[in-house]
This record gives C-alpha cells, structure tokens and sequence, in this order.
C-alpha cells in the first residue's frame, strides 16, 4: 500500500472511530438523525473496505491501527480540547472534505462523494446555523493533531477557502430547490 493510500485510510479509519463513538455514547437522540448517524458510520466503514489498495496490506494495517490508537490516546488525554458533539461532527465533515480534496482517482472521490452528505447532514443538524464557532476552531486544533500524526502537510487557509465555497454552492442550491 502506498504512503498515500495509508494516510487516506487512516484518516478514514478515525472518522470511522469518531462517528462509532458519537453513535455509542448516544450524542444524538432524535431518531432520524441517529438512524443518518448509524448510517454514515456503516457507509464509512463500506468506503474503508472498497478503497483500493497495493502492497503490504497486513503492514499497513498494523500501522493504521497504531496510528488510530495514538489517536485515541490524545483525544483521551489532557489536549485541551473539550470534545462536543458539534466538534466531532465538524471535525469529521472536514476530515473527509479534506481527503476528498485530496484524492485525484475518481474511483475514490465516488466513494468520498456518497459519504460526505450524510456526515454534512449531521452537522447542519448539530449546528444549523453555524454559531458554534469555537467547536468548529476546536475541531480545526484536533485536526491538526490528527493530520500530524498520519503525516499530511496541509495548507489550512486554502482548505477552509475551498470547504466555504464548497457549502455555499450547496446552500445556494439547496435554497434553490
């Protein structure tokens, strides 16, 4: 597997993780954006399966797993971030905006296209009028971490610029229909 293709899967992998801890401690308890909830936890967990792949996949998978326990470790830990529903759900909006972007092989951006609504869905609920910008700050802070330890470099200024524009032509859109 490539350098390339172990980052993206691990970032899925934490995604995958934070929406299964959003789902099990029971964040959400309005039924329809639980069941979206569940459902975009299931659809990452599709998305890691179907990614294409080359290489050592047993090795790399050793490593993701490392990776997702260092993860796991800091988010427990003293990062001087409380962890919200709203900042988890950005964090993970973000994280597969961020990859999506990222991505060049159609085959994967399908993949990354069908998940993304679900996760955007769950923050409009969480936060529909984006007023919590602290958790979305926090979230950005958490990222950061997230994309040192999988060994992204990343131009925050252009991401976000790309994710604005990205969510108003949704919301154009969407005030349109």
């Amino acid at each position: 597997m490539s350098k390339a293709s172990t980052q993206q899967l691990t970032l899925l992998a934490i995604v995958f993780g934070t929406l299964a801890e959003m789902q099990e401690a029971g964040y959400i308890s309005i039924v329809s954006v639980k069941k979206l909830l569940g459902e975009a936890e299931t659809d990452t967990r599709l998305v890691m399966k179907q990614w294409p792949t080359t290489g050592d996949d047993k090795k790399n998978s050793i490593k993701i797993a490392n990776v997702a326990q260092e993860w796991a470790m800091y988010m427990q830990g003293e990062n001087g971030v409380e962890l919200t529903i709203t900042n988890m759900a950005f964090m993970c909006e973000k994280a597969v905006f961020d990859l999506s972007d990222r991505v060049t092989d159609g085959y994967k951006t399908e993949l990354l296209d069908k998940l993304l609504p679900k996760i955007s869905a769950i923050v409009d609920f969480v936060d529909p009028n984006e007023a919590h910008s602290r958790a979305r700050q926090e979230a950005l802070i958490i990222l950061e971490h997230m994309y040192k330890l999988i060994g992204w470099d990343f131009n925050w200024e252009e991401s976000n610029n790309k994710m604005r524009a990205k969510l108003k032509r949704r919301a154009q859109r969407d005030h349109s229909n």
